[in-house]
């Protein structure tokens, strides 16, 4: 298996006892996050960049659940 850059299996980042320094600076290098969002898209994304060049994309997400906080408030992610 070794170290795949999937954070799965043997030499992953913070792994067990074949995760090497070679191996750890690699995943560091190539690490990107992924996640996964269920529902329907209220409006077209919403691209900018931030002064320093970074992309970020707004959206927003409509789903058949709702979130509420200990209050019993509606609350907005992002």
């Amino acid at each position: 298996m070794g170290d795949r850059g999937d954070g799965g299996g043997p030499g992953r980042f913070g792994g067990g006892p074949t995760a090497t320094a070679a191996a750890k600076r690699r995943w560091s290098q190539t690490m990107y996050h992924r996640i996964i969002i269920a529902g329907h898209l209220g409006r077209d994304p919403e691209m900018r960049h931030t002064p320093n060049g970074t992309p970020v994309t707004t959206f927003t997400m409509a789903s058949g659940r709702r979130w509420v906080d200990q209050e019993g408030q509606f609350r907005r992610v992002g």
